[in-house]
């Protein structure tokens, strides 16, 4: 049996992105009672365009745009049912994909989330990816990304981590205090999400055999192949990495893992230096300092009701950087020593976790 399902879709001037995302939307109507437009302070009119084009649709009003995240945490609550869809402007969804999730939940008591394999519109022959896991250097590894695209009738999979292009969720079995954590500017927001989720003792969910296509995404921000990357990328990037790592990493596992992460950190700040980024590994630092004291309290939270140990959540392998990057001959030496010292490290390390 189908659960009613309500449909939150994220938008913040998506004018552009509607006209191809709607109609799949509209779709859904059939068995979704409820579809939500979740208005980051959009002012080019996309409200109007989603209330003329989705019967009976509600828009969810945010005075300002903070992050998709306080979006999507909006939606959360003002959801009346206990299926929650959430998708960006750019996902262009389908009934068969979204009764996929469904089932996949229902199937699944032990689970909170299920997400779609993701097909870029201007890559169709590709997976962008299905779901993800956690490297145990506070990075997201996103699973089977840029794996040829071939048909799939895998069962759902067990993953650790999430990305909230587009998922599923089951409210009742969403255990913590806070949805997604509003310090988080973008980048990192739904790897942390992902985390809490297992952290907490339940189960997300990968799922093959339903597939939705994304479009072109948020300007500057927004990873895409051969995209460079933009000032508020590179700050995002790095503050979230960090403000995970403090609010999710164990006491002891920081204790293990803190030689190598101090390494990183150095290599890191090398290489934005370098690179000519160094203000923003800075803005970065700042935020993250100022925010300490709201992140202590999430880590006393998150810690305190945590049921999965480290070692069943982190993993290894290469660092899992974007070519564009990564560039020139020094560059590719630098990541492969980086590389060859995490994984000599790790290959130690996770027996202690």
């Amino acid at each position: 049996m189908t659960p009613k399902i309500s449909v939150c879709i994220v938008n913040h001037n998506g004018r552009s992105h509607l006209p191809d995302s709607l109609p799949g939307v509209h779709r859904l109507s059939t068995f979704a009672d409820e579809i939500l437009l979740l208005d980051n302070a959009s002012s080019d009119g996309s409200q109007d365009m989603f209330l003329s084009r989705i019967p009976g649709g509600r828009v969810v009003q945010l005075t300002e745009n903070r992050s998709p995240g306080s979006a999507r945490s909006a939606g959360f609550h003002a959801a009346r049912n206990d299926f929650v869809l959430f998708a960006d402007n750019d996902i262009r969804l389908t009934p068969e994909a979204v009764l996929e999730l469904a089932r996949a939940l229902v199937e699944r008591p032990q689970a909170v989330i299920a997400m779609p394999r993701v097909v870029l519109t201007e890559r169709p022959e590709r997976i962008q990816y299905e779901g993800a896991f956690c490297h145990w250097l506070g990075h997201m590894i996103l699973r089977n990304e840029d794996v040829v695209l071939r048909r799939s009738d895998q069962p759902p999979e067990n993953v650790d981590s999430m990305i909230s292009a587009c998922f599923m969720v089951v409210r009742s079995r969403w255990k913590d205090a806070v949805f997604f954590d509003p310090g988080y500017a973008f980048y990192y927001e739904d790897h942390d999400v992902g985390v809490r989720a297992r952290l907490s003792g339940a189960d997300i969910l990968a799922v093959p055999h339903a597939m939705v296509l994304h479009g072109s995404g948020t300007p500057d921000l927004s990873m895409r192949p051969g995209v460079a990357y933009s000032s508020r990328r590179i700050r995002t990037l790095i503050e979230g990495r960090w403000r995970h790592l403090l609010k999710n990493m164990s006491a002891r596992g920081f204790m293990i893992l803190l030689p190598a992460l101090l390494t990183y950190e150095m290599a890191q700040l090398a290489g934005v230096t370098v690179k000519g980024w160094f203000p923003h590994w800075w803005q970065a630092l700042r935020a993250t300092v100022r925010a300490l004291p709201e992140i202590r309290i999430a880590r006393r939270r998150i810690q305190s009701s945590r049921r999965l140990p480290d070692r069943e959540l982190l993993r290894g392998g290469p660092l899992p950087f974007k070519p564009e990057l990564i560039r020139g001959r020094v560059g590719g030496m630098a990541l492969s020593a980086m590389n060859s010292l995490s994984a000599a490290y790790w290959a130690m390390a996770r027996r202690l976790l």
